[in-house]
């Protein structure tokens, strides 16, 4: 009798198969599902496996199979870059108000996307320096001067963030003067003809992206009156 060979196990010698280890991870990371509640959830199906046991597999799994992989896409990152807040209840040395950053870098629009979170207790700029040590290229963020140190990057600003200054200046207007010609509604307009485009091309390859926005992106990117609108605004 012959059989199909066995797969590699996903931790030698051990029990705990891909899917099994996935769904673990996807349970605590992605559903919020502490150890304890998935082991009391087992237990009800007849299961038994502790939370001793999951924490193990894993650790040894991460740094068998996602630390390598998290390096190697690291070395392929073509960027965006965003940051945000959040509290983590046990640290030590540290209390539980204090506020920690995570900060977010991934590619531009791929079949695969490459996304990697880099956990800090600051928003300090020698966090993106280092993390982003070796890469070369363009680098999308928003207006935060934190990424402005990045040696041998061209930062590219964001569309969006640009447009939400003529938006907070228009809503800042008195209700019967937003409809009003004020420069502030055309600035937010202006964006918004640049957005169209984007919604227009968002499916064609990048080559034809470029062609495009020389094309047309560029008749409205040249033209001054969005910098003397911002003036005006006060922007």
């Amino acid at each position: 009798m012959k059989t199909a060979p066995s797969p590699n196990p996903v931790i030698s010698g051990s029990l705990a198969s891909p899917s099994s280890v996935a769904y673990i991870m996807t349970q605590k990371y992605l559903e919020a599902q502490p150890l304890y509640r998935q082991e009391q959830n087992l237990s009800r199906l007849g299961i038994k496996l502790s939370r001793q046991t999951m924490a193990n597999w894993m650790i040894k799994t991460a740094n068998d199979w996602l630390t390598p992989l998290y390096n190697r896409l690291h070395e392929l990152l073509a960027l965006h870059a965003d940051e945000t807040t959040l509290q983590v209840l046990k640290e030590d040395g540290r209390k539980a108000s204090s506020k920690s950053f995570l900060w977010l870098y991934r590619t531009s629009k791929e079949a695969s996307p490459i996304v990697l979170y880099d956990y800090q207790t600051t928003r300090a700029s020698k966090h993106p320096i280092k993390f982003l040590k070796g890469f070369e290229g363009y680098l999308h963020v928003d207006g935060y001067p934190g990424y402005n140190d990045i040696p041998n990057v061209s930062l590219v600003g964001c569309w969006s963030h640009a447009r939400r200054k003529f938006d907070e200046a228009l809503k800042a207007l008195p209700k019967d003067k937003q409809n009003a010609d004020a420069a502030s509604r055309e600035g937010f307009e202006y964006y918004n003809k640049l957005f169209a485009i984007e919604r227009d091309i968002k499916d064609k390859s990048k080559e034809e992206r470029y062609k495009i926005r020389h094309e047309r992106s560029y008749q409205y990117l040249k033209n001054s009156r969005i910098r003397d609108l911002a003036r005006r605004t006060k922007i």
